[in-house]
């Protein structure tokens, strides 16, 4: 079982969705999945579900663009409350910061990758294909050891051993 993995933003928002390209079923059945198991998310420090307390770059992205009663927030609740949250810093070596600044131009986008390279399983689940297309999820995995995939993929991930899916 992989111990965390990094969600993105669009994951939990596509699973209330259903005109995003149909991947709405795909994006459930990954969040129910992932209440099924012990992985946790891991997201920046200074996360928090009170946004009068959050400092996390991630967690101001879930904030600002989840609802209360979505069901990405009620994961994301459910996940807290299951102490199933791990902070990780977003701060890398010189080179791995400069590779993703080339890389990758959204400041938020420049965190979950940074979070993920920090994470115990360097795996991100996210379905932007506008700045994580996929020959770039090539480079990102050669270059930074970080695997992007969809929900479809990471239901996978989330079943297996973890030196399994790290390869």
């Amino acid at each position: 079982m992989l111990k965390d993995i990094v969600v993105d933003t669009n994951v939990f928002l596509h699973a209330d969705d259903p005109r995003q390209e149909g991947r709405q079923q795909e994006a459930i059945d990954f969040l129910n999945k992932l209440l099924e198991v012990p992985t946790s998310i891991a997201v920046d420090e200074g996360f928090d579900v009170d946004e009068s307390r959050n400092r996390s770059q991630i967690g101001y992205e879930y904030l600002t663009n989840l609802t209360a009663v979505s069901l990405g927030m009620r994961i994301i609740i459910a996940l807290v409350a299951g102490d199933r949250v791990d902070t990780k810093s977003r701060s890398l070596n010189a080179g791995a910061r400069k590779r993703i600044n080339q890389l990758i131009r959204k400041k938020s986008d420049r965190a979950f990758l940074g979070v993920a390279c920090n994470s115990n399983s360097k795996i991100l689940c996210s379905h932007d294909f506008e700045d994580f297309q996929k020959p770039k999820r090539k480079t990102i995995r050669k270059d930074l050891g970080v695997t992007i995939c969809e929900a479809v993929d990471a239901i996978e991930f989330l079943k297996e051993d973890p030196a399994v899916a790290a390869d």
